[in-house]
């Protein structure tokens, strides 16, 4: 819809007149169809009043010299836009700035790693380097590369029990937790015919034979002690005639079973100490300079997080996802944090002769 030219959203003036009679000026503007708006008389000699601005050269006319017209003030978006052009250069700057600041945003502009210990920073850059995060590096952009990017530090950094990359503006934060992501145990005799058991229960997210026959599929529900992966590997017939169902032969079966299950827990942040709730033991913290409350707990959960996998998972899990939420009560930071571990819950039992 287009707006008529007379529209007072497009261009309005504020105008003040003064003389004598100002109320016959307004009737002649009224009978010569001139809209007013918003009348104030301040006194007997002067007014104040809203017209537009097609209109403000018929008001002089009427006025003649008997009256004084002077425009206070001007609105509407005609007379905004003819500031907008008359500022070309302006809005050639505005535009480029903004042009630079999103394209300086694709890039990062620092690295920051949290949580190694054993691991040293330059061996981290380098690694990060290969997947292409470091200063002056164009960000990720999709879920699949950050993904690619995890899986090569799991491999190059090993062992590792957690990765997780955030960007925060040009600002690329790694955060790693060291652990010792441990095998599926060993019998003294690497040659000894065995079955991998489920060490616990859970539902199986993926299984990996190395030696010896699945038993399981992805999904399914085990319990302790059940075969994930068989040490007996039938025989395969080739050729037709009467066939042995229970022949077959004894191998150390080989192979990681992995399980996915979330896990929760709270603690607390006061000025000077952290109270965990599991167990209610303290830790000592001390906030960084400049530090916010994000940053210390974002910093302090990935310590609790470390700790809680080395007391509840002994080391044999790591982290796929992570969420944490906070709170501010009165002086207490009230910290919940939910995360999704991968764990490990093959071992090792031998197969008996009688068996």
């Amino acid at each position: 819809m287009r707006l008529k030219k007379s529209s007072f959203s497009a261009h309005k003036c504020r105008i003040k007149i003064e003389g004598f009679e100002i109320d016959k000026l307004i009737s002649a503007c009224i009978d010569k169809k001139i809209h007013i708006k918003d009348i104030k008389f301040t006194n007997n000699l002067e007014a104040i009043m809203t017209v537009k601005k097609d209109d403000v050269n018929n008001i002089n006319k009427l006025a003649k010299n008997k009256y004084r017209v002077t425009v206070l003030s001007q609105a509407g978006y005609i007379y905004a836009l003819s500031l907008l052009i008359g500022k070309k250069a302006l809005i050639a700057g505005l535009a480029v700035f903004i042009i630079a600041v999103y394209y300086q945003s694709m890039f990062i502009s620092e690295v920051r790693i949290y949580g190694y210990e054993k691991l040293t920073e330059s061996e981290i850059r380098t690694s990060l380097m290969d997947v292409g995060i470091y200063e002056g590096a164009k960000k990720f952009r999709h879920k699949d590369q950050i993904e690619d990017a995890k899986i090569h530090l799991y491999q190059e950094l090993a062992p590792l029990a957690f990765v997780e990359i955030h960007y925060r503006g040009g600002l690329a934060e790694i955060t790693l937790a060291e652990g010792n992501r441990i095998s599926p145990k060993q019998l003294s005799s690497e040659n000894a015919p065995c079955d991998i058991v489920a060490e616990k229960d859970g539902y199986i997210h993926d299984i990996i034979v190395k030696q010896g026959v699945k038993a399981i599929e992805p999904g399914e529900f085990v319990t302790p002690g059940q075969v994930l992966i068989s040490g007996f590997v039938p025989i395969k017939y080739t050729t037709y005639g009467e066939k042995d169902e229970n022949a077959g032969k004894y191998v150390h079966a080989e192979g990681i079973v992995t399980v996915k299950a979330p896990h929760r827990f709270k603690f607390y942040i006061t000025p000077d100490i952290i109270l965990s709730t599991s167990g209610g033991d303290t830790v000592a913290i001390v906030r960084n300079k400049n530090e916010t409350d994000y940053e210390l707990v974002k910093r302090v959960s990935d310590k609790m997080v470390r700790r809680y996998i080395k007391e509840k998972l002994q080391d044999k899990a790591y982290i796929t996802n992570k969420s944490l939420n906070f709170r501010q009560k009165e002086n207490i930071i009230e910290v919940d944090v939910l995360f999704e571990a991968t764990e490990e819950i093959g071992i090792e039992q031998e197969i008996m002769n009688d068996t």
